[in-house]
């Protein structure tokens, strides 16, 4: 075995040959018949026993070669591949045996279960989410849910801001019972360094208090009515009472009104997410002075970068500048054109504002993904 391959080979097919033969010579020899043991097909076999020998030998030479450099041989792939096709068959019965699990449970939960694939279109539902969608399961299947107004959020401007005390735990309850996919709210500073709830840096408009939020303790401001205007008597909530209430049951799209000293009101934030574990369902929203301090103190929560008609930087070279995830528009400040630049970007893109039917029709026609809107009872009924 030791011999060169090309003997080694030679000899097999030989050996081979022989086998093959020697039935016919024992025959011819019995019966006194003619050997013939060189006629015209036996010098044909060895010359092609010769060609094969020399073909399979500097085959065989090659392997042993990328043996010993380590190299992967095709006798390495041909085993592999079968080995693989082995636990491809045993992954397949598993998936089977899953998918079948799956199905049942598809089958018999009551909640809404939709399954898209990446273009947003229904691969697979319950009937509990047609039910939900007015249709017929074959009817759904295939249906580009990301294209029809279900899909299409809302975000419910200070709660139900338009027919309630703003920034108040029942307007953003009222907001969560309408389906509202966020809340926004916004976050100021008072006189001691606590995080209140407020959109007015001044008492008058929302409150029957007078003079700057900011010159006012906590203590001070909880003592306010801020529902006068509506006939209610309900007072200011703190940022940790709408964690503490909603956190994870709804988006937050938090809008800094400051950023405190040294990031100050970003980093009792993030303590807020960290205590409630609210990561992945809250953003921060602001202008170029508190995305810089965001971006600094707390670059694991995401930006949506708000673009004021007094604020002299572009909304796009705001949300790049920032590495922001989204941009809030401004009404009149944007164009299709600018939604197509973001989306380019990865970027979502918000509008400030729309309250009746036909605007969301145009907005989310437009290419907006997410509206703020003072009336989530209408985009309620807009939905069904």
């Amino acid at each position: 075995w030791k011999q060169p391959v090309f003997i080694r080979v030679a000899g097999a097919l030989f050996a081979a040959q022989m086998a093959c033969i020697m039935p016919v010579l024992l025959v011819r020899l019995g019966t006194g018949m003619p050997l013939e043991v060189f006629s015209g097909d036996q010098i044909v076999r060895a010359v092609v026993n010769l060609w094969l020998s020399i073909l399979i030998s500097i085959y065989l030479t090659k392997l042993e070669t990328e043996k010993d450099s380590g190299a992967t041989s095709p006798l390495d792939l041909f085993f592999a591949f079968f080995g693989s096709y082995e636990r491809a068959k045993i992954l397949e019965e598993n998936v089977k045996e899953w998918e079948n699990r799956y199905k049942k449970i598809l089958l018999n939960v009551t909640e809404f279960i939709v399954i898209l694939d990446t273009n947003g279109k229904i691969c697979d539902l319950n009937s509990a989410a047609a039910r939900t969608l007015g249709k017929s399961e074959k009817e759904l299947l295939g249906f580009e849910l990301f294209s029809s107004k279900i899909m299409k959020k809302f975000c419910a401007h200070r709660g139900l801001s338009k027919l309630m005390p703003e920034n108040t735990l029942p307007a953003f309850a009222a907001a969560l019972a309408l389906g509202a996919d966020e809340i926004e709210f916004d976050i100021r500073l008072t006189k001691d360094q606590k995080l209140i709830v407020s959109h007015d840096g001044t008492l008058e408009r929302i409150s029957d208090g007078e003079g700057k939020l900011k010159e006012k303790t906590l203590e001070e401001l909880l003592a306010l009515n801020i529902g006068v205007k509506h006939g209610w008597e309900v007072g200011f909530c703190t940022a940790e009472e709408v964690f503490e209430q909603f956190a994870n049951k709804i988006v937050f799209n938090m809008h800094l009104k400051e950023h405190g000293e040294d990031g100050y009101l970003i980093r009792e934030l993030v303590k807020l997410v960290d205590k409630y574990n609210a990561h992945g369902s809250v953003y921060f929203a602001g202008s170029p002075s508190e995305l810089e301090w965001m971006e600094k103190v707390a670059p694991e929560i995401p930006r949506t970068a708000i673009q004021l008609p007094k604020d002299t930087v572009e909304i796009y070279e705001m949300a790049t500048k920032y590495h922001c995830t989204g941009v809030q528009f401004w009404l009149g400040m944007f164009d299709e054109a600018l939604i197509e630049k973001m989306h380019a970007a990865g970027i979502n893109c918000n509008l400030y504002y729309a309250d009746t039917h036909e605007d969301y029709d145009k907005y989310f026609a437009m290419g907006i993904d997410t509206l703020l809107t003072n009336r989530m009872d209408l985009a309620n009924k807009y939905r069904k």
